[in-house]
Order: structure tokens, then sequence, then C-alpha cells
């Protein structure tokens, strides 16, 4: 669910609002709301960390290739001057205290990748992250990449969900107000189906992993429904039906236009 967003030009990064953001979700569920962020290489900022602990708040960041402190959890590993982690195809470095990252004056735990899917990955091509953290046994180093992996759940079920399912990919006007309109009503209408499955997750199996197209597709069917609004009435018409009250029987024409509304 989304909890706080903004709209910002596309030339300005997320991280000038991240702290607005973050501080707008602590103010109203309190102290605790946020245990864990997940975020990418352009949150990577010593300050914001250091701000960012000062509330509770832990996180993982995966690190860039050119970074010392890389470098230096693979010169760790070529010593054994870790924790080694490992299960089934997977291998993950765990080390604590490091002190190597330039924007940040503290201590930092790292994990460092070095085989994935069964397979050795070359020192040039691994991949490490810094977290806050524990790391001190091979169960944390797990817990702590398991926590990392779930971040492609907000890709897929979040943002991906969001661009196709909610039909952003077509905005309802070209001006700003309406692109706004259109994009935060999408977003207030994604947690409003979100909350329904949460709250609805005994009555209807399996109905919390399904996405908006999914759910079209098995609980309407082929067809395209219209909700039309009257004072304090309203009604559920199919498409078609509707056109007809209108006074405007399908033609040839009018189903290629119809086409162009189904969802999937």
């Amino acid at each position: 669910m989304a909890e706080a967003a903004r709209l910002l030009p596309i030339n300005e990064h997320e991280i000038t609002v991240s702290d607005e953001l973050i501080d707008e979700i602590v103010d109203e569920r309190g102290g605790g709301a946020i245990r864990l962020l997940l975020i990418d290489r352009g949150f990577l900022d010593g300050a914001r960390i250091k701000k960012w602990r000062k509330k509770g708040i832990h996180l993982i960041v995966p690190l860039k290739e050119n970074m010392h402190i890389l470098k230096d959890m693979q010169g760790l590993v070529k010593i054994a001057g870790g924790i080694k982690a490992e299960r089934e195809g997977l291998t993950v470095w765990g080390f604590k205290d490091l002190e190597t990252l330039d924007s940040y004056d503290g201590k930092l735990n790292g994990l460092l990748v070095t085989r994935y899917k069964g397979k050795t990955v070359e020192e040039r091509k691994q991949w490490g992250f810094i977290t806050t953290l524990p790391v001190a046994t091979a169960g944390q180093i797990l817990e702590a990449f398991d926590e990392y992996d779930d971040r492609s759940l907000v890709e897929n079920k979040q943002y991906r969900e969001l661009k196709q399912g909610y039909f952003l990919r077509h905005f309802s006007g070209k001006t700003a107000p309406l692109i706004s309109y259109h994009i935060y009503f999408s977003l207030i209408m994604m947690n409003v189906i979100s909350l329904y499955k949460i709250t609805n997750i005994e009555k209807y199996e399996g109905l919390l992993d399904k996405g908006i197209r999914l759910i079209r597709r098995q609980y309407l069917g082929p067809r395209i429904q219209v909700i039309v609004y009257v004072d304090a009435y309203y009604s559920v018409l199919d498409f078609l039906e509707f056109m007809n009250l209108l006074g405007r029987p399908p033609t040839g024409k009018l189903d290629d236009v119809r086409m162009r509304f189904l969802p999937w």
C-alpha cells in the first residue's frame, strides 16, 4: 500500500523529498511505523543514514561497483575476515563494523554475494549491500539478504501493478492538474482495494496475491461495466446497455472503440 506520495518533475531526484515522506508517515502513525528501508543506490548518503538511525529506522542499500567499501569486503573474503552464510545455491558473506563509506563517519555492516543460483559470481560481477541490521550470525546474514530481496515485490506488486493495472500509461488529460488528479486517484483506489483484500483474506482464499488485472478477468469476465450516478442514485450497467440507453446502439465502429477500453 502507498502511505505517502509526491509528484516530482522528471529532472528532480526523489531523494529531495525522502525525509519529508518518512516524517509524514512517522508523524501520522507514530514511532516504529517504519522498521526498515529497502532503498536503491541513489539514497546512499551518510547524513541521511545517520538521521534515519536516530529515528530507529534500519536500512539496506546496494553498493556501487566502484565504492571502496565494496572492494574492502572483497578483500576480507580472501582472508576469511567475515562470516560466511550458505544455503542451497547461495553464498553471502557478512561483515561487521565497516568504516570505509566515505560519506558516513560511523560503523556499518555489509553483505557480499559470492555465489548465486548455484553459480560462483566472478569478483568483478559481485554485488554487495551496506546495512544497519545485525550480521553476527549466518542466520542474520541470510535474513538481511532476504529482506532486500523483498524489494522485488515492491517493484512487481506495487509499481507495475499501478502502472499497468490502474492505467497510468494513459492519463485522463494533458494538463498538470488533471495528471495529478489521475495519479492520486489511482493511488487511493489501489489502497482501497488493498484494504478490502486484507480485510477479506479469510473469506476469499488467495485474493491477497491477486492483482487487479487478474481480479477483473476472474470476477468481471470479458464485459466492461460502467457506474452511472444520478443525484443520490447509481446503477452498474454493461457498457453496451449503457450506450443503448443513450440512444447510441452499437455499430461496427463503436465496437472498435469499445475494444480499446478492455483492460487486458
